[in-house]
């Protein structure tokens, strides 16, 4: 069996480089992929639990609502922006 060449024992090391590259931008896709849909299960988790604490106390999304509306009344301190919760 004849030795291959340089040039085309180069051209087979080129090719098996872009060959590999293009498996790296799979995988690389591939991971892209997984870290949306894992994000998309997280996001789906936390707004389960959520609803679960809700249910658990008894409380409703307006509950939720205009609890944050009465915070907005809370005076804040311009120093630290913290509440102003008086002499402490």
């Amino acid at each position: 069996m004849a030795k291959k060449s340089m040039n085309q024992q180069i051209q087979e090391k080129q090719a098996r480089v872009v060959a590999l590259d293009l498996q790296m931008k799979a995988i690389q896709e591939e991971k892209r992929q997984i870290k949306k849909e894992m994000t998309a299960l997280n996001d789906a988790q936390i707004a389960e639990l959520g609803r679960s604490l809700l249910k658990k106390m008894n409380l409703s999304p307006n509950d939720i609502d205009q609890a944050f509306s009465e915070l907005n009344h809370l005076p804040i301190i311009k120093e630290d922006g913290g509440q102003n919760h008086g002499d402490q």
